[in-house]
């Protein structure tokens, strides 16, 4: 004769609740999903709408602080005027290949590992920005930045 176990009216529970499980991961993703296109919609018309509305691009409004030479009629140079900024425009061969690397050291040292978007940079900001919250979370640096 078979004898009745209050136990085992509670075995369907662990399949129960993977079902469950299984169920609320797919709606946290559908969501996470809906979100993240509703995000990149509202952000795209958003950009259509700037573009939009931006005055025409004129090449004449651009006006960059270089420095101007005055030269005589032999083509020696008299004089040079600059105003705030000292700026002569070279060519990409009249800079020097070691200055060059000195500036992409500087700047960007994984420049010639990347496709001009260096995703480790990204993450490791990230984490930096991460790790700071518990900083501002007691939000007293907040109020003093303000």
């Amino acid at each position: 004769m078979k004898t009745f176990d209050l136990a085992d009216s509670f075995k369907p529970a662990g399949h129960l609740i993977k079902r469950i499980t299984k169920k609320v991961l797919k709606i946290s993703i559908l969501l996470i999903m809906y979100f993240a296109l509703a995000f990149s919609g509202g952000t795209l018309a958003m950009m259509v709408g700037y573009i939009q509305e931006a005055p025409p691009f004129d090449p004449a409004n651009l006006k960059t602080p270089e420095t101007s030479f005055l030269y005589d009629r032999e083509g020696e140079n008299i004089t040079r005027f600059s105003g705030e900024q000292n700026r002569v425009v070279l060519e990409l061969n009249e800079i020097p290949e070691q200055v060059q690397e000195a500036f992409i050291v500087m700047e960007d040292e994984r420049f010639f590992k990347h496709i001009g978007v260096d995703g480790t940079a990204i993450v490791s900001e990230v984490k930096d920005i991460l790790v700071s919250l518990p900083e501002y979370e007691s939000g007293k640096e907040a109020y003093d930045a303000i």
